[in-house]
């Protein structure tokens, strides 16, 4: 296992659950953020306030992204370092040098949004916050009840995230990236020529077709009848 498997495992996923909480802050009148690392609460204006873990930082001067449990000029607070503890000790586990070096330099394939793409999936977060501040960003995981989101997975919603996700990022790996996110969903897969399948329990299957060149054609539903 690599630190690549890991992303593309759980890119599509993990991008879901950032759109769907950046959706909630849009029609919430973007709030202003906060971190108060005493408390260790990301909060937006006064809408709301939830408990995170700090992963780490970039910065924009060094090119380099710093482990939080690697910053110990900052005097990170012990309970706010259990999730960067925990991948440190998983990339040890599997060694995955991205997880468990203390200092990173930061390129196309490793920075600070595809670690936390990551981390949200490893750790079944609610989704990772990018703080950023004068030299550089904070990242924060929030995995806290009170988080107002949740992503959908019905067929219908699973149309629209492929759909989205093929027109935002940029990738030579979509179908690799669809199969993984339908693994992820539970779907049973299936593949003939340029069609992907993935059937849900219901009987409801997604068929994404693809071109010649693995690009996206077209994303269909067929949806079994709901009384």
């Amino acid at each position: 296992m690599t630190f690549h498997d890991l992303l593309m495992q759980n890119y599509i996923a993990s991008w879901d659950k950032q759109v769907t909480f950046a959706n909630w802050l849009k029609e919430n009148g973007n709030p202003n953020w906060g971190f108060d690392m005493a408390d260790g609460q990301l909060t937006f204006g006064s809408t709301l306030a939830l408990n995170t873990q700090l992963l780490g930082t970039e910065s924009t001067s060094s090119q380099s992204w710093l482990w939080a449990w690697a910053n110990t000029m900052s005097n990170i607070p012990p309970n706010l370092l259990e999730a960067a503890e925990e991948l440190r000790a998983y990339g040890e586990q599997q060694h995955i040098h991205e997880l468990m070096d203390a200092q990173l330099s930061l390129d196309n394939d490793v920075h600070g949004h595809h670690i936390c793409v990551v981390a949200s999936a490893l750790l079944n977060a609610d989704f990772y916050y990018r703080g950023p501040y004068q030299g550089g960003a904070l990242f924060l995981l929030v995995k806290d009840p009170r988080c107002p989101v949740a992503v959908s997975t019905t067929p219908e919603h699973v149309v629209t995230v492929v759909t989205e996700f093929a027109a935002s990022v940029q990738t030579d790996n979509l179908r690799l990236l669809v199969t993984h996110y339908f693994q992820g969903l539970g779907l049973t897969i299936s593949q003939i020529d340029e069609i992907l399948t993935g059937k849900f329990a219901d009987g409801s299957w997604i068929d994404v077709i693809f071109d010649t060149q693995g690009r996206l054609g077209q994303v269909k539903a067929n949806l079994k009848p709901r009384s």
